[in-house]
């Protein structure tokens, strides 16, 4: 075979090779086959369909709640200023029926101490609650309105239980108003109660009634002084519980001798 023949052997040969290489070392370029992109960051997202996840980190909008904590405290304060105001309001009334209806002339006296006393009292706490804009008549109807919520543990029943217990279910009701209600409830009570006496059954009955209601106030004044964080607040009840005290043992004093006359 001279060198031609070799030549046009090779080339046949190499046509040939070509088809095979095609099929087995080529990649596939089909038109139809889609290359999936690679996932995680960077990937796209379909168009018009925005992200639903914030991104790590991320911070949540601003509410504008008031400080949980703080605004406890607030309205732990405005309810025993209002607390106070009450009692104050309701042994005054007690002092004038009293004048009306007594027959001694000490419980007469003792009324007209506990009058004077209640209404200076009285007017601390308004001073008190003007100077920190603590509306008192607001506080009011904020325990009323909130009557039906009892406190949990509270004992059932209005003016039930001995003062201390009565003074811890005005205490733990404070908050939901239910303390408060029952409170006025119980004066309501008494009150009636006492406007159908006269002489010395009344006498027994209203100095019974300070008895129980001055130690309510001091237990109900006490318990709350160690959560109170306005230390002029403090300041406050510590003026006011000696007057309590001292009204207490007046009571006392006076319904004892009462049950020897």
């Amino acid at each position: 075979m001279d060198w031609k023949q070799k030549v046009l052997a090779a080339a046949g040969l190499a046509v040939l090779a070509l088809p095979a290489y095609a099929q087995t070392g080529a990649p596939s370029t089909s038109p139809n086959t889609q290359r999936t992109p690679p996932t995680g960051i960077g990937s796209p997202q379909t168009p018009g369909t925005p992200s639903t996840s914030p991104p790590t980190g991320s911070a949540s909008p601003t509410t504008g709640a008031p400080d949980t904590m703080a605004g406890q405290g607030e309205n732990r304060e405005a309810m025993l200023l209002g607390f106070i105001h009450h009692a104050n309001q309701q042994e005054i009334e007690l002092g004038n029926l009293a004048k009306q209806n007594g027959s001694s002339s000490q419980v007469k006296d003792f009324a007209d101490a506990t009058i004077k006393d209640h209404k200076s009292a009285d007017d601390q706490v308004l001073a008190f609650a003007n100077s920190h804009k603590i509306d008192l008549s607001a506080t009011h109807y904020q325990m009323k309105a909130t009557k039906d919520a009892p406190a949990s543990g509270s004992p059932s029943g209005v003016g039930g239980g001995s003062p201390s217990d009565q003074a811890r279910a005005a205490d733990q009701g404070m908050k939901s108003g239910a303390g408060h209600e029952q409170a006025m409830a119980a004066h309501k009570a008494e009150v009636d109660k006492l406007r159908t006496l006269k002489g010395p059954e009344f006498d027994r009955e209203y100095t019974r009634v300070m008895v129980q209601d001055h130690q309510k106030v001091i237990d109900k004044l006490t318990s709350a002084r160690s959560r109170i964080s306005d230390p002029e607040l403090t300041g406050l009840v510590d003026k006011l519980l000696p007057t309590y005290k001292q009204h207490l043992a007046m009571a006392q004093k006076l319904q004892d001798n009462l049950s020897k006359s």
